[in-house]
């Protein structure tokens, strides 16, 4: 599966749970973005801790790293 199919998935799925996804860039060495999937009222960004890595309230919400996401899907 490519990452553009693994992020709609992940997207569909975080809404038939009633939940949010918030996409940032990857704070590791590699770079990238890093997925999350929330309840709604909550501000990731705004999380306590969520500027640690590894912080369990963090990892509470973490759902795939991509290298990249290509803007369409190529076969």
């Amino acid at each position: 599966m490519c990452n553009l199919c693994s992020l709609n998935f992940i997207k569909l799925r975080a809404k038939k749970e009633g939940k949010k996804i918030t996409i940032i860039p990857a704070s590791g060495f590699l770079g990238g973005i890093d997925v999350y999937v929330h309840p709604k009222e909550i501000n990731i960004k705004k999380l306590e801790g969520f500027n640690i890595p590894d912080h369990p309230n963090r990892d509470k919400y973490f759902r795939a790293w991509f290298m990249e996401i290509p803007s369409s899907h190529v076969d």
